[in-house]
């Protein structure tokens, strides 16, 4: 089960979503579609959430200090190995986007 102690909430900045939306219009018609969907804005929205999510947490392992590398990053067209480095081991880093509407529910 998972509870509130295993999810980070972190903030976010325009520059990481402006980010995400060119990653997202270069790669997505090379990225793989795990999910078969065929609706491009949602490939594409969920692009910009792993890009955004993925900056978020450099930002956070910077301010407390802890130490990564992006040895594992690969070019927007290559497939990528893994997000980062922290402390010798290899991290995929997850997101989901939760809008108004649903997040009273989740917070339950």
């Amino acid at each position: 089960m998972i509870s509130k102690s295993d999810v980070a909430v972190l903030p976010i900045r325009d520059e990481w979503i402006d980010a995400g939306v060119n990653y997202a219009l270069r790669s997505w018609a090379v990225t793989f579609n795990r999910l078969g969907k065929k609706n491009v804005y949602s490939r594409l929205s969920k692009i910009i959430v792993g890009v955004v999510a993925e900056q978020a947490t450099r930002a956070a392992l910077k301010k407390y200090r802890i130490s990564f590398d992006s040895e594992g990053s690969t070019d927007w067209y290559a497939v990528d190995r893994y997000d980062m480095g922290v402390n010798g081991k290899s991290i995929d880093i997850k997101a989901i986007f939760l809008d108004r509407d649903n997040r009273s529910q989740v917070a339950k």
